[in-house]
């Protein structure tokens, strides 16, 4: 969801992009980028996007697969019997 305050949005794109939700992060930057009221910000978010861009060329060409959420394998419990 875009949240109308641009530093929100950058600080989410950020999240999204750390998380490997680039495509998400990309839309996030460039709503920042595009806002006047960004100040700073919009400098900061075309670089962060500019990045984001080319991280996520480079891993479609490698055959990396995107990850998406909710898909990260839960870890044993170490004090658990079933392991």
């Amino acid at each position: 969801t875009v949240d109308p305050d641009p530093t929100v949005n950058y600080w989410k794109a950020r999240l999204f992009e750390k998380s490997g939700r680039i495509a998400e992060a990309i839309e996030l930057f460039r709503g920042v980028e595009t806002n006047d009221a960004a100040g700073d910000l919009r400098a900061a978010a075309k670089r962060e996007r500019e990045f984001a861009e080319w991280r996520l060329d480079f891993e479609q060409r490698a055959g990396v697969k995107p990850r998406t959420t909710g898909t990260s394998t839960p870890k044993a419990d170490p004090g658990s019997s079933d392991q």
